[in-house]
């Protein structure tokens, strides 16, 4: 089943929309998002779920977590939505070899139309993309049943920090989005349950900068913070002869940069709801 839940209004949301349908190659190339789904479906083992859940993915692009909650879940009842068009037509074809209670929407999870009813509302590197996160997290916990759990993985404030001191001591602007840290994430959780947030951080080699800003491109992750200034055409070139014939983080060659991943996990109180 395909439904389609479309806000009104214009919103960086859109923006994200295209530039994620537009990146063609994202199933091949977005290997960091691959392991990062793999990590959050293996944490999910330690919180009970019923044998047959009723679950809400919210960004499921071509099906990297879709594809380790079915496995997990044969029995259970999913949906699983992402705000691109396109990717929702990858992700079906994707998961078209595993059986299941399969439904899809085109849907923007920070201004979801849905009723309640949810045992476990996950999502592996979407929530960045929010424009306000503590509401987003709110709006999403009111779809919990009781005892029901929204687990998710999103990216924390030292993300990029290579890139970031790169282009801080050669007066570029850095254009990342503001990412919180862990104990500001833990403040976001809602109220009405208990909640936590695991940290990991990945080191991911890249054999320049340009090719690390290409993959961000490849994979629809390119979309700067507002208001960002794009680094000229010189600008670019003084940071790539910047960082040849020095060491990146021990190396003698290549660009690493670090993806800080922050794993929330919130369970919906039995007898509380949320204080809005």
């Amino acid at each position: 089943m395909n439904r389609f839940i479309r806000p009104e209004g214009q919103r960086r949301s859109r923006h994200v929309a295209e530039r994620f349908g537009s990146a063609v190659n994202y199933h091949n190339k977005a290997l960091l998002q691959q392991h990062v789904a793999e990590e959050l479906a293996d944490r999910l083992h330690d919180y009970p779920l019923p044998e047959r859940p009723r679950v809400l993915e919210i960004g499921c692009g071509t099906g990297f977590l879709s594809r380790h909650l079915l496995r997990q879940w044969p029995e259970g009842e999913f949906l699983f939505t992402d705000i691109a068009p396109e990717m929702i037509k990858r992700c079906q074809s994707h998961l078209a070899d595993i059986p299941g209670d399969k439904n899809f929407a085109v849907m923007d999870g920070e201004l979801n139309a849905l009723t309640g009813g949810f045992d476990l509302v996950v999502s592996s590197l979407a929530f960045q993309w929010f424009e306000d996160l503590s509401h987003g997290l709110m709006g999403l916990s009111d779809l919990l049943r009781h005892n029901g759990l929204l687990a998710f993985a999103t990216l924390g404030e030292e993300t990029f920090q290579e890139w970031q001191a790169l282009c801080e001591r050669n007066n570029a602007p850095f254009g990342r989005p503001d990412y919180p840290h862990r104990q500001a994430l833990i403040k976001m959780l809602p109220q009405g349950g208990e909640g936590d947030v695991e940290e990991d951080r990945i080191p991911v080699d890249h054999a320049s900068v340009l090719g690390f800003l290409r993959t961000l491109k490849a994979v629809g992750a390119h979309l700067p913070a507002e208001q960002h200034r794009p680094v000229s055409a010189a600008t670019m070139r003084r940071l790539i002869h910047a960082t040849r014939g020095q060491a990146s983080a021990g190396r003698d060659h290549g660009f690493q940069v670090t993806y800080h991943v922050l794993y929330g996990f919130f369970t919906r109180s039995e007898d509380e709801r949320p204080i809005h």
